[in-house]
């Protein structure tokens, strides 16, 4: 109801005469709709109370006001209106109160919900004061006409799409999108599950054939469902969504505008998952490494599930099968110079033991018995970085010569980490180390650009050198010779001198023991080291049995010694001699001594092929 002022119109009319000379101008069918102001801020006047203007709003005290209009606007025709003060955040104490001065003189109050709505708003000049009780005040002024907004939210409910859950064989979940409409009050919504101020948008039916515990979202859009018989539900929650013919709604927060097109997510909380279709690959019986290599593609946002993995497309790479049982499976990603993960989902065929392992912290998963169809995701963040999948089983045996997937072009310093390509290689002996540095592609070795002295040893400028790691400070390389050295990362280079740096003649390591010796051994060491091992074997034996016979602290924690005059005897090593004689450690000796001849010199000629296959390789 508008009042009519009790005093000083007069006054006031000549204050309305001096206020902003640029009203807002409306006609019936104004655009936008809603027009709504920027954020307005005013100081309100200390000696300007609200209940000396206009009485009848100053319950509660009423506070202060402006001596001149915050604002004006026009009517060019008389039509329904609802103008409304608003704030992104509205329990903000600085959000102002208002009073319109009407055409006549009359005023309105606002409501208790901030707005002024009256049905019949005639043709004339408005002036809109905000009032408050702090000095300072603020906040956005709405204006729309609510006849307009309950059209346009009739017209958008006819037109909105259908969304279906229930349907079998569909994914699970699955994704749908559906276009933004129109925004409005929420006394112009009808029946809906928002609260007074709130603006919401009619999104979407919601046509449910089964019931369950469906899940809707749409990223951190705040949704509501309003049921077939008028209850609310919040999708988010996974709740129960009997069967009927609901609405989907958007709750829009004040100051914000809904993206034109909202992806639905669509996810029945009661059932397994069911992925998109993608090629399927057999993997057979895995009787050798199986690589399977493609692309990273974009990743998209999975499903809001706790266990959903993250960082990769939704629709799987691929899948793979097993039509047979294989034990111990493991699936893992071969290096890449970009950082990438891999998540599998399976067996398909067996709901009691299906699961979804996501490899945000690790790029491999073991399955103990590999048998069915199991979805494979690659994700990460660089899109179209090449992955290269490993798929073997255990007691597969892999040669450590093999590079399992290309070696890049390009590589870093880092990046050419031994490792990185060869995976398998340990490095455990000369040979190992003479196939690598004479096979191994030129783009993995590195060279100093100036002679280094580190660990106590010289590497001179131009060596080929392969990496064990790097970083931006060290290089851990290993030289032609097998040997480890830590360089200054500064001082090492990617680009191949035009002269490269071999020594002429190598440096044998010593062998003093059988067992030193054996572990610098080669192939063609093996069938000396048996027989010596034959002979060292069947003298060990023949000295247990007699000791056994013949040293009577055999098996005793004792000591026995023979005394005679000022000679003292310890039995035991008397008896050790004399089965020492008996068990030919004559001929042991001799046989060690000769074996440790012959691997120095099978090792000697080694290194020196081992030298000659490295400075053949580089040309010098």
């Amino acid at each position: 109801m508008r009042v009519v002022r009790l005093a000083v119109v007069s006054t006031l009319a000549l204050v309305a005469q001096r206020a902003a000379a640029d009203p807002i101008r409306l006609r019936p069918g104004f655009a936008p709709q809603p027009l709504v102001t920027e954020e307005i801020k005013v100081r309100v006047d200390s000696d300007a109370h609200v209940g000396d203007r206009w009485p009848t709003c100053a319950s509660g005290g009423g506070g202060y006001t402006t001596k001149a209009p915050t604002l004006t606007f026009d009517l060019e025709a008389a039509m329904d209106l609802r103008v409304r003060l608003d704030a992104r955040n509205p329990l903000d104490p600085a959000l102002a109160g208002a009073v319109i001065v009407f055409p006549d003189g009359t005023y309105l109050c606002e409501s208790e919900f901030h707005d002024f709505a009256d049905p019949s708003w005639p043709k004339g000049h408005y002036e809109l004061y905000l009032t408050g009780i702090s000095f300072e005040v603020s906040a956005t002024i709405r204006f729309e006409q609510p006849a307009r907004s309950v059209a346009a939210r009739t017209a958008a409910m006819k037109a909105m799409p259908h969304v279906e859950l229930g349907a079998a064989g569909v994914l699970n979940p699955r994704y749908q999108a559906v276009p933004a409409t129109v925004v409005v009050d929420a006394v112009d919504a009808g029946k809906t599950c928002a609260k007074r101020r709130e603006r919401v948008m009619p999104l979407a039916w919601i046509d449910v054939s089964r019931a369950a515990p469906w899940f809707i979202a749409s990223g951190d859009q705040d949704l509501f469902v309003l049921t077939e018989d008028g209850a609310c539900i919040d999708p988010d929650r996974g709740g129960d969504l009997p069967v009927g013919h609901h609405q989907l709604w958007a709750r829009v927060k004040p100051g914000t505008t809904p993206p034109s097109t909202l992806e639905l997510e669509l996810d029945d909380r009661g059932g397994a998952l069911v992925v998109a279709p993608a090629e399927t690959r057999e993997v057979g019986p895995v009787e050798q490494p199986l690589v399977i290599g493609g692309t990273v593609r974009p990743a998209e946002r999975w499903s809001s599930r706790r266990d959903a993995c993250r960082g990769a497309a939704r629709a799987p790479d691929f899948y793979l099968h097993s039509d047979r049982p294989l034990q111990h499976v493991t699936l893992s990603l071969l290096w890449s110079h970009a950082a990438e993960q891999l998540h599998l989902y399976g067996p398909l065929e067996r709901a009691t033991d299906t699961r979804l392992r996501c490899g945000d912290d690790d790029d491999a998963h073991e399955v103990d018995l590999f048998e069915g169809t199991y979805a494979v995701w690659i994700g990460g963040a660089q899109v179209g970085s090449p992955y290269h999948l490993l798929v073997n089983r255990a007691g597969v045996v892999i040669d450590p010569m093999t590079a399992l997937a290309p070696v890049p072009d390009t590589l870093t310093i880092p990046d050419r980490a031994i490792t990185h390509h060869y995976p398998y290689f340990k490095g455990d002996g000369l040979p190992a180390w003479t196939a690598l540095f004479t096979t191994a592609p030129e783009r993995l070795f590195v060279y100093p650009r100036a002679p280094i002295t580190a660990d106590r040893v010289t590497v001179p400028e131009g060596e080929p050198l392969l990496v064990s790691s790097a970083n931006d400070r060290q290089v851990y390389a290993t030289r032609f010779d097998g040997s480890s050295v830590t360089l200054d990362a500064r001082l090492i280079t990617d680009v191949k001198p035009a002269t490269v740096a071999l020594p002429t003649t190598i440096t044998v390591p010593e062998a003093d023991t059988v067992s030193r010796a054996q572990d610098l051994a080669g192939p063609e060491d093996q069938k000396a080291l048996a027989a010596f091992h034959a002979l060292d074997n069947q003298f060990s034996s023949c000295m247990g049995d007699y000791l056994a016979a013949h040293d009577p602290t055999w098996g005793h924690n004792a000591e026995v010694y023979r005394i005679s005059g000022n000679n003292v005897v310890n039995v035991s090593d008397q008896v050790a001699k004399a089965g020492e004689r008996h068990c030919g450690g004559s001929r042991l000796e001799a046989a060690q001594t000769s074996l440790l001849k012959n691997l120095a010199k099978s090792r000697t000629a080694r290194w020196k092929a081992h030298l000659a296959a490295v400075r053949k390789r580089f040309g010098v």
